[in-house]
């Protein structure tokens, strides 16, 4: 089944995760840079990088979520949460 944009989406690069989210020569600065390398080596060719926010009423309600999925033919097969509040 093909996953469409959710509101809060935007397609982003391995070059952008790793400008964005490196902190002290790791990225995600708290998260160990073996999960990043791990979640990054299975990317393949046509998969597509996703960056997501959770809606503002979330983080009002302190269960928001922002981090990066990895969609292959419109099925998520890994990601990471970057920021929670």
């Amino acid at each position: 089944m093909f996953r469409p944009f959710e509101p809060g989406e935007r397609v982003i690069s391995v070059e952008e995760v790793e400008r964005k989210y490196l902190r002290g020569g790791c990225p995600y600065g708290h998260i160990d840079d073996p999960e990043w390398e791990k979640l990054k080596a299975q990317i393949q060719p046509g998969d597509e990088i996703r960056e997501f926010c959770s809606p503002l009423w979330t983080w009002e309600s302190l269960c928001g979520r922002e981090g990066i999925v990895i969609l292959r033919n419109g099925q998520v097969i890994g990601g990471m949460i970057t920021r929670v509040s």
